[in-house]
């Protein structure tokens, strides 16, 4: 599903470069005012708005993976806060009881 949405992103991209470029060459091609409004409102309006969409699309697939991974940093990041936690209590358990035998052995 994601590929899916890069790759529409990339084609839309695409599509909305090869609309400015044709909108371009009509302007280009004739010296009717009206004419060339009209392609550059049809080629250059429409293209512009294709290659935004498209690159919305990729960006918002971009962002989706960066998410994905700052999650599973997280779960790392927590799974070792515990195994941190685990081992402190593991030290403090065995100092206390270090102590505890020491106190008896001197009494």
């Amino acid at each position: 599903m994601k590929f899916r949405r890069s790759l529409l992103g990339w084609l839309l991209v695409a599509a909305g470069l090869v609309a400015v470029v044709a909108g371009w060459t009509y302007v280009q091609n004739t010296r009717d005012v009206a004419v060339q409004v009209a392609y550059l409102a049809s080629g250059g309006i429409v293209g512009v708005a294709l290659v935004a969409i498209g690159a919305g699309l990729v960006a918002g697939d971009d962002l989706h993976a960066i998410r994905a991974v700052v999650e599973e940093l997280r779960d790392r990041f927590d799974d070792l806060e515990f195994d941190l936690a685990d081992a402190r209590e593991r030290v403090a358990g065995g100092a206390s009881r270090e102590d505890g035998d020491r106190a008896r052995s001197s009494v």
